[in-house]
């Protein structure tokens, strides 16, 4: 958040990085330390999603 304040970044990057901490949480919240089943899932699908929802809000509000 500190990088959308300082630059001035727009709704775009502000809604990506909303998305990205929800990505987060949920990512937290599948993965139980007694069951480890998901963690593939987690680990690399979502940074997956998250890399990709960052690069394209950074993207949208550069370029906007």
């Amino acid at each position: 958040m500190v990088v959308h304040l300082r630059e001035g970044l727009g709704v775009a990057h502000a809604v990506g990085v909303a998305l990205i901490a929800a990505i987060l949480v949920y990512e937290h919240a599948i993965v139980r330390p007694g069951d480890l089943s998901r963690i593939d899932k987690a680990f690399f699908d979502l940074n997956g999603y998250i890399s990709m929802a960052y690069l394209a809000c950074a993207l949208i509000a550069t370029l906007v």
